[in-house]
């Protein structure tokens, strides 16, 4: 698989803006333009921290969606708990992290739109 396209692709799973991804690895706007806009390949370094910014390892990285070993511990317990509760906490569970997530983008929003300014 293609390093810059499943980077784009996670990003556009999580909605995550190139900023966001700034923020979230800590490298440098530049770096993450380049790969981003211009195609250049990310070394193992970069790939080690952006892979561990979306809560993955490299293997899941690189690993296919339909293949088991793409879930994080973290995933693979989520969906053990989900599981386990009743379809009404099942619901609750989704509302609520819908509801995260929502907020999670605004916050976001608002930190680009500051940083624009102050550029």
């Amino acid at each position: 698989m293609d390093a810059n396209k499943r980077i784009l692709e996670l990003m556009a799973q999580r909605n995550w803006s190139a900023y966001r991804l700034v923020k979230e690895t800590n490298l440098s706007h530049s770096l993450i333009y380049n790969m981003v806009r211009r195609n250049n390949l990310p070394t193992i370094d970069t790939l080690t921290r952006i892979s561990a910014a979306f809560g993955l390892s490299l293997q899941q990285f690189f690993t296919e969606d339909d293949d088991p070993a793409a879930l994080s511990g973290e995933h693979a317990e989520l969906l053990t708990i989900y599981h386990d509760v009743s379809a009404d906490n099942r619901i609750a569970v989704l509302h609520l992290m819908e509801l995260m997530a929502a907020g999670n983008k605004q916050k976001d929003r608002v930190e680009e739109d500051d940083k624009i300014d102050k550029d």
